[in-house]
């Protein structure tokens, strides 16, 4: 006969993986503070609007970074100065270096906004000075989309056998709580039916 503590200890396992789903969902969709955000931005020198007319690669560092990944820089054709400390208020485009990170890639990492930009988005942007020019203040977050395009272009396509393991990861992660809490009320039923026949052959 199959005792209890058995499948006490197989509920405990499935709880446990409720839990450790629970967890991994908070780190996936993590975020920054908001005020820290607006504190960041307001404390940015250069705060522009404009469209985005060129966007080149810059340098591969795809294999400094274990995977696909580009130092970029986009021209942007400006609309509107916002805030400026220096004689950019009268320039007509700016050059803005960023780290690219592809769309199939920003699934793997935990916090933060990844940069999405392509040609013919116009958009509002936060800079400050780096290491090679004018880059975003807070990456992704420092970009706020006023016209954004729908086709959007990928620089790096994604290989098709990541494609095929994204797939089937997102996959069973989409029915996973569904096994579990079939498992757990299997388990509860098997639980509650063994307690009844030791009842019944009291």
């Amino acid at each position: 006969m199959i005792r209890i503590k058995t499948f006490k200890r197989i509920t405990a396992l499935f709880v446990l993986s409720i839990i450790t789903q629970a967890l991994f969902a908070t780190s996936i969709f993590a975020s920054m503070d908001p005020a820290e955000i607006k504190k960041r931005h307001s404390e940015a020198p250069f705060h522009i609007t404009g469209e985005v007319i060129e966007d080149v690669k810059i340098k591969d560092l795809s294999e400094e970074k274990d995977g696909a990944y580009q130092l970029r820089k986009m021209t942007i054709e400006i609309d509107e100065v916002i805030k400026s400390e220096d004689s950019e208020a009268q320039a007509k485009s700016v050059e803005v270096f960023y780290s690219y990170l592809p769309s199939w890639r920003a699934r793997e990492f935990v916090g933060g906004k990844p940069m999405d930009i392509t040609i013919k988005d116009v958009i509002e942007i936060w800079l400050d000075l780096g290491e090679y020019g004018w880059e975003p203040v807070l990456s992704g977050y420092s970009v706020e989309h006023i016209r954004y395009i729908e086709k959007r272009n990928e620089p790096i396509p994604e290989p098709f056998f990541h494609y095929m393991e994204r797939t089937m990861a997102t996959n069973i992660q989409y029915n996973l709580n569904g096994v579990v809490m079939i498992g757990i009320a299997f388990s509860l039923l098997v639980i509650f039916y063994i307690g009844f026949r030791k009842r019944s052959t009291r």
